[in-house]
């Protein structure tokens, strides 16, 4: 379930960022950039002090890059039909949920006090879309 959890808040943070970056009338170099930060950049940040994990498993960036793809081609129309604030916040929601459940078992995995497992979980639920608003320029904002 965890591993789930984990690739399904990549997927749907990196499109968060993909459709920020569309949003922002970015190329699909700079789309692929922003998916990966969102998608990647609290769990990033979480394992600068315990180890980078997207070093070691690239399918991380893999799964960022190609949700951006995908996102690029698609972006006319999703942008069409879609009001993309609400549907960049629908898909935030998606990812905070399941990466606060990452981030903490990632610290109780490592035996690290409680405190220490909340940071974790909040870490790795929010950092990387404020990574992704401070990029593009907006002012971080959760939810």
């Amino acid at each position: 379930i965890l591993q789930a959890l984990d690739v399904f808040g990549t997927a749907v943070f990196a499109f968060s960022g993909a459709l920020k970056a569309g949003k922002k009338g970015m190329d699909i170099i700079g789309m692929m950039i922003l998916a990966s930060i969102t998608a990647v950049g609290g769990g990033t940040l979480r394992d600068v002090l315990m180890m980078v994990f997207w070093m070691r498993t690239p399918l991380y960036i893999e799964i960022s890059c190609i949700t951006a793809v995908l996102t690029y081609y698609f972006w006319p129309k999703i942008s069409q039909r879609f009001e993309t604030s609400n549907f960049i916040c629908t898909f935030d929601a998606l990812g905070l949920a399941a990466f606060c459940v990452v981030g903490v078992q990632q610290a109780v995995e490592r035996g690290l006090a409680l405190t220490l497992c909340v940071v974790s979980g909040l870490m790795t639920a929010t950092f990387g879309g404020i990574i992704r608003d401070v990029i593009c320029g907006e002012q971080p904002r959760i939810m």
